[in-house]
């Protein structure tokens, strides 16, 4: 017994469009530990294309001279990544 190989091909081509889902970044700010009752508001949550620039936000700044009526002062301290 022989096999023959047919002398033509009879694939259709066939068109494929390959997508992907988008990677996007969102940056949430939010206090952790104390904290003035009064002080500028938080910025809102914004979302970002992956690799894109990210401008971080101004610190917060308060008028607020105590803390459960002790007089002093509060320091920002910087945003951190989580």
């Amino acid at each position: 017994m022989a096999f023959d190989r047919p002398s033509k091909s009879f694939v259709d081509p066939v068109e494929v469009t390959i997508q992907s889902q988008q990677v996007k970044h969102q940056v949430d700010y939010k206090i952790v530990g104390d904290a003035p009752t009064t002080s500028d508001e938080l910025p809102a949550v914004s979302t970002y294309a992956h690799n894109a620039g990210v401008t971080i936000a101004d610190g917060l700044s308060t008028e607020s001279t105590d803390k459960d009526g002790t007089p002093g002062t509060w320091t920002f301290n910087g945003w951190y990544t989580t």
